[in-house]
């Protein structure tokens, strides 16, 4: 069974919940995907007589891979034009596409000044995989695959 959301994204994707249209680069995009998701995940998951004890530590790491994607688009790359989310075969694959043309490059552990920017080493460890799509002339897709089950 495949379950698939866009994510509001305010950039001529999915409208967001309660009709606000947001704007490309809003920092509202990150709350409004968590929620898609967990509306998602929880339309996908287990039924209640027959949860699996694993279930919420996976979908923790979902969320936190997904935040960690619409956050770097947000603050990197001008925020994200669509998100898109797809639960098949007990995976989540998400899907951040945005307009410029820099890959993402994850810090090392070693380098010094602006706080954070250690999320994509979080998604490295926690994704079965990711990557980045395109990237010459029509901006970037970056994708991350999380195992849910």
């Amino acid at each position: 069974m495949a379950a698939t959301a866009a994510a509001p994204d305010g950039g001529g994707g999915a409208p967001a919940p309660s009709g606000d249209t947001g704007r490309v680069g809003d920092a509202g995009v990150v709350g409004r995907t968590r929620r898609t998701l967990v509306d998602l995940l929880h339309a996908v998951g287990p039924s209640d007589q027959d949860p699996d004890p694993r279930l919420e530590e996976r979908f923790d790491v979902a969320l936190l891979v997904t935040s960690e994607l619409v956050t770097n688009a947000c603050r990197h790359a001008g925020g994200p034009d669509h998100v898109g989310l797809l639960v098949e075969d007990g995976a989540l694959t998400v899907t951040v596409r945005d307009p410029s043309e820099r890959r993402p490059c994850p810090r090392r552990g070693d380098e010094r000044g602006e706080a954070g920017g250690f999320g994509l080493a979080l998604v490295d460890a926690l994704a079965e995989r990711w990557g980045v799509i395109g990237g010459r002339g029509r901006g970037k897709t970056v994708y991350a695959v999380v195992r849910l089950s």
